[in-house]
């Protein structure tokens, strides 16, 4: 019997690993992604579209010879990202993208020194209302390349990726939000905590609130 665990343990391992890194790279990965980082300045939901989707995908095959960020100079608004073997995910990809927060000034609406945060505007970019991406592994076992395209692209419209009175509003209903899953946690009603969200879009407002 001791022989064989081993190899079981080894199969039991790999089949993780694959369900795992499939997991992170379907639309709805992507789309959860994206929205979690739009939700936090205020902005609405984008959705997946399969025109992009083919769009990222065939632009993702063209690459996989050397993995090379080189843009693709389409119609869309684009993020690449590049990573190692073991897991690099669609999802890794759009969270090296969101990380990119912490070097954009909202108010100057710049990046900060010499530090990138194109992408990060990309991501919350209010006009964008579709995305599409794709994954591929590159050649030579050189890693995983991925790519987003969106609709409409950053810049074409405005200015600022977001208003900074969205961001005022999105930290106040993330509050409301915190106050009232406490509350439900707590065994109390939370209907006052989320008595301001009755009069928001449905799509701006929290989750929580939804079965109140």
């Amino acid at each position: 019997m001791t022989t064989f665990k081993t190899p079981f343990l080894l199969i039991v391992v790999i089949s993780f690993l694959v369900i795992s890194t499939y997991a992170q790279n379907a639309p709805q990965d992507y789309l959860n992604t994206h929205n979690t980082a739009r939700a936090l300045v205020g902005v609405a939901n984008v959705v997946w579209d399969t025109a992009l989707a083919a769009y990222a995908t065939n632009y993702a095959n063209a690459r996989k010879v050397d993995c090379s960020l080189t843009p693709s100079n389409g119609p869309y608004g684009e993020n690449l990202a590049n990573g190692p073997n073991i897991g690099f995910t669609g999802v890794s990809a759009v969270n090296l993208w969101v990380a990119q927060k912490d070097y954009y000034n909202h108010t100057i609406n710049s990046c900060i020194g010499t530090y990138q945060c194109k992408h990060y505007t990309q991501v919350v970019w209010s006009n964008s209302v579709k995305i599409g991406c794709a994954r591929v592994a590159c050649n030579n076992n050189a890693g995983y390349f991925v790519g987003c395209n969106y609709d409409a692209p950053e810049g074409s419209e405005q200015k600022r990726p977001y208003k900074k009175a969205v961001l005022a509003f999105a930290a106040a209903l993330e509050s409301r939000k915190i106050t009232a899953s406490v509350r439900q946690t707590r065994g109390l009603d939370a209907s006052a905590a989320c008595a301001e969200d009755e009069e928001i879009e449905a799509r701006m407002t929290s989750d929580v609130c939804f079965g109140l």
